[in-house]
Formats: structure tokens, C-alpha cells, sequence
């Protein structure tokens, strides 16, 4: 036997059951608010995101007033920002034009030349194989190549932390892979070369070319969906194009990653790198435990005027506060990117216009005042 559905009384609408539904359903609700607040317990209200202790919606504001002006004083054609607050990204936000002859708007996943952001992500990869025993910090890297990768005995004594930290002793030269100048960890030397040394070292130990291993291990972890070292197809459509003092610049669509800066990323995308090592994990496959974040962001080398360097960043101590920073600087493209750790807070700055650097310093003012000795070394020279 069936039974039948039950049925509505006559006259009584859908409409009145509804209302009748929902109004036992308030009554429960506030007859359960009355117990709380009967029993001294307030409603837990959520508090409202902030950046470095100022309410994100003041914060945007105060961007909102700064960034128009800085872009037409500084020629800059297109801005895009992304900012982290309480660990994790906030609030992101494209300005202007990604390309003057079309007009395409900048949007929150127009893609940049990351330039020498792209050291930071070599060197969260480098750590976390230090972390799973594949490296280590103070071993000379030759020993994981069992070859030499230029023709001079002081390679022997390169190792890791040098690298990250700048005191290989590495810098350009005719030579395709550079040359050592200085003994190996003895002095402070901004270096790529170092950089494309340890891409080989990865490439040798891991098995895979250095775009992969970097989508696979990190990009692909964290999230970081228009973010590659190699040109994608997709990018035809989303990459900012660079101007250098108002003139258009050759596009970039590299076939093979180059550790040093070779990335093409997005403000939003790199904020959840700057996440990741602001919530460090203790056993995850992709994330840094808390002691490599610790090394990262602990002062190996003296860099001049003030400033440290860490393994992969910059460090600008102060009074109050130690920040972590790096910056991008390529033909077309600048841009900049400031942290405090302890305050959990970030801004990310990509611009397509070679005044970037002088619109960054105004938007970090906001962020983060006061002086920052970072600023007369960027604006000093280029990647």
C-alpha cells in the first residue's frame, strides 16, 4: 500500500507556512539569545580585519587617496596591491591600465614580471628541501652535483646559506654562469648568479626542471594559480605589459624558469607565500615549519645603511619593528614588497611603469610609517 502525501488545509497558502516556519525558528533564536545573555555570556561578535593594528577599511581608504595621485605624479600606467592582515590576505585591488594601446584595466589577476620576487619563492623551495634532509645550509653545494659549475677551485666551498644570504661571492661576467670574485661568505654581494647556481643544484637533486618542481611543490600547495616561471598560455590574456619611462617594452614569455627573476605572478598570489611564512606548520608536505622561517628571517649578512639580509629577504630593523622585504626590478616593471611578522601584515606592490618604486614607498607609508633605510638602496640600482 501507498500512502498519499499529506495534504494543506483548505485556505492555508504556502505562503502562511512559510511565514509560520520562520517565525518559530526567530523565536527559538532569540529565546536561545535570552538564555545567553540570562547566564552573562554576550554574543561573540566577530572583530573587524586589521592591518598592523588599523582597521582595514581605514587602511583602504588612506590607499584609495594615495595611489591615484602617486600614479600620475610618477607616470606609472598600471598598479595592482594585495594586503595581508591577522596572517592572511585581506584585501586586493588593480589600478589603471595593463596596456595603453588596448586600455585593459589592471584587475586582481593581471599578471607581472615578479623580478627578483622570484628569490624568494627559490629560496621557501630551498628550505623546505633543507627541512626534508635533501640539503643542508653549510654543505658546499658541489657535493650535490658531484660536478663543478664554473672553473674555479672557490666553488668548492659555496654552500646554501651563502647563496640565500648573498655571500657567495657570485656576480656576472661574460660568462653565461657568472664568476666568483670575492672568498666565498665573507662579504655581502646582491648576486643572480648565485641564484642560477643553486636553480642548477635544485634541478640536479630533485630530478625535475625548476618550472616544474616550483608549480609542484609550491605554486600548486599554496594556491597560487597565475603564478609560473615559464610562460603560459593563459598569460596572453592576463599579462600587464612594461613601459620604461613611458615607452612600451618587449614582452618576456620565457621558455625556461630563471630562479633569479624570472617569475610572472600576481600581488594576490605572492600574498599567499607571504601567508605561508607567516603560518608556518611543523610536518606539512609543502609548508615551512616554524624553524626554517626562523632562519629565513634571522640576519646572515650585513647588506650596508642599516639593513641585514636573511636567507632569501631583506631585513630593515628599527626601533619598534623588524621588517622583511624585497623588491622586483626589471625593464617595465617594479615592484616591492614589505612585511612585519610579528604584526602578521603585509603590502604587495606590482607596478608596469618604471617609477613603481616612488609609488610603493607612498603606499607603504600608509601601511607601515616611518623611515625605512630600504628606499635610498632601491633607488640606487636595479635587480
Amino acid at each position: 500500500m501507498t500512502s498519499s502525501p499529506p495534504v494543506r488545509p483548505a485556505g492555508v497558502s504556502k505562503t502562511f507556512t512559510l511565514v509560520k516556519t520562520l517565525t518559530v525558528a526567530v523565536i527559538v533564536a532569540l529565546t536561545a539569545l535570552g538564555a545567553l545573555l540570562a547566564a552573562g555570556h554576550e554574543p561573540v561578535v566577530a572583530a573587524p580585519p586589521t592591518v598592523a593594528g588599523v582597521a582595514l577599511d581605514t587602511v583602504v581608504a588612506r590607499l584609495e587617496a594615495v595611489i591615484p595621485e602617486a600614479m600620475l605624479r610618477e607616470d606609472v600606467p598600471g598598479i595592482s596591491i594585495a594586503i595581508v592582515g591577522d596572517g592572511k590576505l585581506l584585501w586586493a585591488k588593480g589600478y589603471g591600465v595593463a596596456n595603453k594601446a588596448t586600455g585593459a584595466a589592471v584587475t586582481e589577476r593581471a599578471v607581472f614580471r615578479g623580478a627578483s620576487l622570484s628569490k624568494t619563492m627559490t629560496a621557501y623551495l630551498a628550505l623546505k628541501l633543507v627541512e626534508e634532509g635533501v640539503l643542508e645550509l653549510d654543505r658546499p653545494l658541489i657535493e650535490y652535483t658531484g660536478e663543478a659549475y664554473i672553473d674555479d677551485s672557490r666553488i668548492e666551498d659555496v654552500t646554501l646559506r651563502m647563496v640565500l644570504a648573498h655571500t657567495s661571492g657570485f656576480i656576472g661576467g661574460d660568462a653565461t654562469r657568472g664568476r666568483i670574485v670575492s672568498t666565498p661568505g665573507r662579504h655581502w654581494a646582491y648576486s643572480n648568479h648565485g641564484f642560477w647556481y643553486l636553480q642548477w643544484v635544485v634541478e640536479h637533486v630533485t630530478g625535475q626542471p625548476f618550472a616544474q618542481y616550483a608549480a609542484d611543490h609550491l605554486f600548486t600547495p599554496l594556491g597560487m594559480s597565475d603564478t609560473s616561471f615559464v610562460w603560459l598560455d593563459e598569460y596572453a590574456a592576463l599579462a600587464a605589459r612594461g613601459y620604461e619611462a613611458g615607452d612600451p617594452v618587449a614582452q618576456s614569455r620565457p621558455a625556461r624558469a630563471n630562479a633569479a627573476y624570472g617569475v610572472l605572478t600576481t600581488p594576490s598570489d605572492f600574498a599567499r607565500l607571504v601567508s605561508a611564512i607567516m603560518n608556518p606548520v611543523d610536518g606539512d608536505p609543502s609548508l615551512l615549519g616554524p624553524a626554517g622561517v626562523e632562519a629565513m628571517l634571522t640576519p646572515q649578512a650585513e647588506a650596508g645603511s642599516g639593513l641585514s639580509w636573511g636567507l632569501g629577504w631583506g631585513l630593515e630593523p628599527s626601533a619598534d619593528v623588524d621588517y622583511f622585504w624585497h623588491w622586483g626590478w626589471v625593464d617595465g616593471f617594479r615592484n616591492l614588497v614589505v612585511g612585519d611578522f610579528d604584526q602578521r601584515a603585509a603590502i604587495i606592490v606590482m607596478t608596469n611603469g618604471s617609477g613603481g618604486l616612488h609609488v610603493a614607498q607612498d603606499i607603504v607609508q600608509v601601511i607601515f610609517p616611518g623611515e625605512h633605510p630600504l628606499f635610498p638602496m632601491l633607488f640606487a640600482g636595479g635587480d
